[in-house]
């Protein structure tokens, strides 16, 4: 889920998992919010706010060959999260971020 609380009337999202096409972001309240279903990977996105290029401060970041400022998050595959799960199961403690879901 990919989350706009920066004010703006207009906040649209592209990113390298839609090949930067741009996609509409629908209000929830007093943000903006949509949801996709993502395939593992890195991937980089930026948002446009009222017809502005921006990145979400609050979000890890990266700067790309021409200087750009994207943010970018890592969705870890299957055997990703499998083999992480299987090197933590040792008894040490494992956060619900590295954990599989039940």
């Amino acid at each position: 889920k990919f989350l706009w609380k920066h004010g703006g009337d207009d906040i649209r999202l592209c990113g390298s998992f839609s090949a930067w096409k741009v996609l509409r972001m629908p209000t929830q309240g007093d943000y903006f919010s949509l949801s996709l279903m993502l395939p593992s990977g890195f991937h980089k996105y930026k948002f446009l706010v009222d017809h502005e290029w921006t990145y979400d401060p609050d979000q890890p970041t990266v700067v790309d060959s021409q200087g750009e400022v994207n943010n970018w998050l890592y969705i870890p595959s299957e055997q990703d999260a499998q083999r992480r799960f299987s090197e933590q199961d040792d008894g040490a403690f494992i956060s619900s971020a590295s954990r599989p879901p039940p």
